[in-house]
């Protein structure tokens, strides 16, 4: 019963914060955004057909940089996220109560305003989802699921690239680095260490290190990993409850944000392992401290022994669950990364925390189709393995 209330406050803490989140960033209040667009119809019409979702594709396409432009050169467009902002809100406050609104929304809130985005729209997301379920848009054809299969499954997959370009050191100690490149700089290490094939020298100088990655980690002040691993600390919480809202309304057959929920512990682990060796134990104060915005020192929690592991993210106490279990094995692995970056056991341990994150079905997949019940040690450590018959020194 206490867990309960615990767990029932710390959602009516995250739903606070989710409200002033869309009143400072979206210009939205959340109540007003969830309420009936009648009381007639609660969830308005479709607006699949009248122009609000080409308005809103239109505004989310971006030119490929990366493309040669030969001698037909011309101003690439920009993604307006600000546009789709204005219209996914507007819409879903005046006109219809869809999903696939809500998730573009997200979208466009991640690549304004990063991590702190993910929380507040998730929790819109459940809360939109429990209010509207059986009238929401895109509506159930005849128990055809698909349409929203499909819109949780994008939100799961493709909003990964965007949040591994993230920054997640200070930018002020130089440049940000973000998760895509500490996972380039690990391939590159596992590649050296393997020797599985021959580096490209002039490539491999261009490549992030773990030791500069390292760097940039340590020169980023406390204070700051303090706050990104709040915000991480409310966004695994928000897809937390949007996960458990869609499996009391899905069941058995409710798609996964496990891949979602995945990366975030990821990035947590990175930086409660930074923050372990300068001494830092997170602990429920440590959280609270740094949820109240306070800066110097009222924002670091001392360094203590306390068992107290508060939420479960990183303390020195006993694992609390599953996921704690699995976020301290995340923890583990990124900090031997950083030491032995040469050593093959902790990419071993973080590929056993993604496979951790799977469902019964990903996890079969995994093992007999892609790896054919056979698990090569190079293909899982994810680099090619040496030729038949090449030298092994």
């Amino acid at each position: 019963m206490q867990q309960q209330m615990a767990q029932t406050a710390d959602y009516a803490e995250l739903l606070l914060r989710a409200q002033r989140y869309f009143q400072q960033s979206v210009g939205v209040d959340l109540d007003e955004l969830l309420q009936p667009i009648t009381p007639e119809s609660p969830t308005g019409k479709s607006v699949r057909g009248n122009g609000v979702y080409n308005a809103i594709r239109e505004a989310r396409r971006e030119d490929d940089a990366s493309l040669p432009q030969g001698a037909w050169a011309y101003e690439l467009k920009q993604a307006e996220w600000d546009k789709v902002t204005d219209i996914a809100a507007h819409a879903l406050l005046s006109k219809t109560k869809d999903l696939q609104l809500a998730a573009w929304l997200m979208e466009a809130q991640i690549a304004q305003h990063g991590f702190e985005a993910i929380a507040p729209c998730m929790v819109f997301i459940s809360a939109l989802c429990e209010r509207y379920w059986n009238e929401l848009y895109p509506r159930i054809d005849e128990g055809d699921e698909e349409y929203r299969v499909n819109i949780v499954r994008w939100i799961n997959d493709k909003l990964l690239p965007p949040l591994r370009l993230l920054a997640i050191t200070d930018v002020r100690s130089g440049r940000g680095y973000c998760w895509a490149d500490y996972e380039q700089a690990r391939r590159t290490e596992q590649a050296r260490a393997k020797q599985a094939r021959p580096m490209n020298q002039a490539a491999d100088a261009d490549s992030v290190t773990l030791q500069e990655l390292q760097t940039a980690l340590s020169s980023t002040p406390t204070e700051h990993h303090l706050q990104r691993y709040r915000v991480l600390a409310d966004a695994l919480a928000g897809v937390d409850a949007a996960a458990k809202t869609l499996e009391a309304l899905w069941g058995d057959a409710a798609p996964s944000l496990n891949s979602l929920a995945g990366l975030l512990e990821q990035i947590q682990a990175l930086l409660a392992g930074e923050l372990y060796k300068r001494g830092v134990r997170l602990n429920a104060a440590a959280t609270q401290a740094a949820a109240g915005g306070a800066g110097g020192d009222d924002a670091a929690p001392a360094s203590t022994d306390s068992d107290d592991a508060g939420d479960g993210r990183g303390g020195d106490g006993p694992i609390r669950n599953r996921a704690d279990a699995y976020r301290r094995l995340a923890l583990i692995a990124d900090y031997l990364a950083a030491l032995e970056p040469h050593s093959p056991v902790p990419y071993l341990l973080q590929r056993a925390g993604e496979w951790g994150n799977m469902n019964t079905a990903e996890l079969y997949h995994e093992m007999f189709v892609r790896f054919g019940g056979n698990l090569n040690i190079f293909e899982v450590l994810g680099v090619e393995s040496a030729p038949h018959g090449a030298a092994s020194s």
